[in-house]
């Protein structure tokens, strides 16, 4: 398909057919930066790659941006503030509970620092709360284990404890 260049020339002079097409080429061969929200969170990405303590973690600017981009810098920068810290708070966690806070770093790319300490928590918690169980829902809380699986303290625990609302207590043979 044939252009028609935007600049008025004038047909008999070469040079002007030549400048008119060039500015043409060089006019599509821009970025589409017309979106406002585009270019303050790429001119918000550079800047908080700048920073030492954000170019650390350069995937958490990068979910940031595009989790909540649409709502301002103000809103990156607070993400991206909670997720350092979130991160910052999991490598510090006690060795008793790595094993938990491994599995709740599984997904930590796509969710996040900050979903991943609310799991470790969550997970945490749960387990502290089954083992102070008493000793006749230990049935119970094997049966929830097997059809939970590995997904969690958490989800045992909701289990055990729907089961217990229920009246349903596994008989001990």
């Amino acid at each position: 398909m044939f252009l028609r260049p935007a600049i008025p020339m004038n047909r008999s002079d070469p040079s002007a057919i030549c400048t008119a097409y060039s500015e043409t080429a060089r006019s599509r061969r821009r970025l589409p930066l017309e979106s406002s929200r585009v270019r303050r969170a790429l001119i918000l990405g550079v800047s908080l790659l700048a920073w030492p303590d954000a170019r650390g973690d350069a995937g958490s600017v990068a979910r940031c941006i595009h989790q909540v981009g649409e709502f301002g810098n103000e809103m990156v920068q607070i993400c991206v503030d909670e997720d350092v810290a979130a991160e910052k708070a999991l490598s510090e966690y006690p060795k008793e509970t790595q094993q938990i806070v491994a599995r709740c770093l599984r997904n930590v790319e796509e969710t996040g620092w900050v979903i991943a300490r609310r799991c470790a928590d969550k997970d945490i918690a749960a387990a502290d709360a089954l083992a102070d169980h008493p000793q006749e829902h230990k049935p119970l809380i094997q049966k929830c284990i097997d059809e939970v699986g590995n997904r969690g303290p958490a989800r045992v625990k909701a289990c055990v404890d729907q089961e217990i609302a229920a009246g349903q207590m596994p008989r001990q043979d």
